[in-house]
């Protein structure tokens, strides 16, 4: 059963509501010049607490600081009333002419233990980015920024309502350096609040984003729950839920950067090993055929390749070698392009640390791909397809979870429209 219930929301509140100088991206999707960035806008952007500048080391100490003084100072205030925050956020896809729309709502949402229950994780998870949020967390005592999940309303029930309650003033508005403009509304009805968390209680969560938030807070949970102190919002976490229906439930793909001690000729002789190696013209045309073949039905798993100068369109052959599959992943996997390229290229990638001279990095940008590959020769690039919101139902459901960095929800819920205190 999912469990959601409205909160006392952290918020700004002496600038009036527009926040578009205050809002920034969750932290894991800030890059360093974006940071820098967001910093500028003022003395009180949301970066300054979500990912601070200066020695990461001290980060979680510096961010705490701030969240504190802004308190003391009443730059942020709680509300006096528990809501659902309702968020609705209008954008075009990096590069794209498309107007779409998104409407989902900020909520505390109770814990599971994460891959039991109601509440469905998709992608592996790592040690370290846990340890760093985990500190934050201890230390802050507060959710800076949401999970993202969505759930399943083919009758359109959520859609409906929302945009019944949406009728009234918003609380708050923002336009982000992205160019996503976001609104919100604070849901403090009673009936309101009763319909949406009965609404709730019959679906299943799958979580879209923040996977290491999930995990650490549940953690967190597990070691407040040694105490002795009875309720506490600690058994909760802050989550942005929208409908899987939603016509602004955008997936963009996730492309990786390798760099490896593999020669030309043993990267030839891996790829043609499996997959069948067609040259295309540009990028465009590239990515333009990775998306017909994701459309096609009964396809094959295929992988976009940018090296030596060269790009290529690679599909897995119809008598590629199943048990590189089998012996490494799940059956419900074996479909997913991310994991077919793991398993077959690159599952030194899996654990770089015991591969000396494996790496791997992410983008969704495939400019930026093919520039950096360009710029460090020895590098590849490997492009992919977006993996569909029903792909990543289906896969949660098994209880499987898939690659890191296997799906990109955009654009993220910010952070620093509601904060949820823990303690």
């Amino acid at each position: 059963m999912v469990n959601i219930a409205p909160f006392k929301a952290l918020r700004y509140r002496n600038g009036g509501p527009d926040l578009s100088r205050l809002v920034c991206p969750p932290y894991d999707v800030i890059s360093e010049s974006e940071q820098h960035d967001l910093s500028g806008l003022s003395p009180h952007n949301f970066v300054h607490v979500e990912l601070p500048l200066g020695d990461p080391l001290a980060r979680a100490e510096s961010a705490a600081a701030c969240l504190n003084r802004w308190k003391h100072e009443k730059v942020l205030e709680k509300d006096d009333t528990p809501a659902f925050y309702i968020l609705e956020s209008t954008f075009k896809a990096p590069g794209g002419e498309k107007l779409y729309r998104r409407v989902g709502f900020f909520c505390a949402l109770g814990l599971e233990e994460p891959g039991k229950g109601s509440i469905h994780p998709h992608e592996r998870t790592l040690p370290k980015p846990k340890a760093e949020r985990l500190k934050m967390l201890e230390t802050l005592k507060t959710n800076t920024s949401p999970i993202f999940g969505f759930f399943l309303d083919a009758e359109n029930l959520w859609l409906k309502s929302a945009r019944d309650w949406m009728q009234e003033k918003p609380v708050a508005r923002a336009r982000e350096i992205s160019g996503v403009e976001h609104r919100l509304w604070a849901v403090t009805d009673p009936v309101r609040i009763k319909t949406l968390s009965e609404f709730l209680t019959s679906k299943e969560l799958f979580i879209a984003d923040g996977h290491h938030r999930y995990e650490v807070g549940w953690a967190y949970h597990q070691e407040r729950m040694k105490d002795a102190r009875g309720d506490r919002a600690g058994d909760r976490i802050l989550a942005y839920l929208c409908a899987m229906e939603d016509p602004g439930l955008l997936l963009l793909p996730i492309h990786r950067f390798v760099r490896s001690p593999l020669p030309q000729n043993e990267w030839n002789a891996r790829i043609k090993a499996s997959f069948e190696v067609r040259p295309a013209d540009s990028l465009d045309n590239l990515m333009k055929s990775l998306s017909e073949e994701k459309a096609r039905p009964g396809r094959r798993p295929s992988l976009g390749l940018y090296g030596w100068g060269q790009y290529y369109f690679l599909q897995l052959k119809k008598d590629a070698d199943p048990s590189v599959l089998k012996e490494r992943v799940p059956e419900p996997l074996w479909g997913l392009d991310a994991v077919v390229l793991e398993a077959y290229l690159i599952s030194e990638t899996r654990d770089p640390a015991s591969h000396p001279g494996w790496e791997i990095a992410f983008t969704n940008q495939p400019g930026e791909l093919t520039s950096r590959v360009r710029s460090e020769p020895g590098t590849m690039g490997f492009l992919l397809a977006p993996t569909g919101v029903d792909e990543v139902a289906a896969v949660a459901r098994t209880g499987q979870v898939m690659p890191p960095k296997t799906t990109f929800f955009y654009p993220k819920a910010p952070a620093g429209f509601v904060l949820y205190e823990l303690a």
